[in-house]
């Protein structure tokens, strides 16, 4: 859905808001049995992320191959340094079942990550807005007499 409408963003926040709430009643923990387990699903929801956030890289990258690979390679070397590192670190056997430290820090991960979403959207937008000022000159330098209403693509 998100690549086929270009809406990237609602997709995004509604998977993040999944695992926002799943990771904050972990870190609640004294919850009954059943939201207990509805919230170790929705924690666990990070699956569409990736390929959303890798297909959203991909336009913004403009053309250029090279600066494509190497933002894609720099995102996912850091995702999975990111992820090593979390589970090594915060959550540690011994804490099992109740990660107070890993679930804290998920939850801020996942609440840095929403704000993150909206500045790669801001981004995209700028992106466009400057594509909209370069296709206006390129027909303002083609039909330099004639008035034309030019009105960019909105997303």
């Amino acid at each position: 859905w998100a690549d086929a409408t270009g809406r990237r963003l609602p997709a995004a926040m509604f998977n993040l808001a999944l695992q926002v709430f799943g990771t904050a009643c972990l870190v609640a923990w004294k919850i009954p049995l059943g939201l207990h387990m509805l919230a170790y699903l929705l924690a666990a929801c990070d699956g569409p992320l990736s390929p959303l956030y890798m297909a959203w890289a991909n336009p913004l990258c403009g053309k250029d191959k090279q600066v494509r690979a190497m933002t894609l390679a720099m995102m996912n070397a850091f995702g999975n340094a990111t992820t090593t590192i979390i589970q090594q670190f915060a959550y540690p056997v011994i804490d099992a079942p109740e990660y107070k430290i890993g679930f804290r820090t998920s939850l801020g991960l996942i609440c840095g990550m929403v704000g993150w979403v909206f500045v790669v959207r801001y981004c995209e937008m700028r992106v466009q807005r400057s594509k909209g000022e370069a296709d206006r000159q390129v027909v303002e330098e083609i039909l330099p007499d004639q008035s034309i209403n030019f009105q960019p693509k909105k997303v």
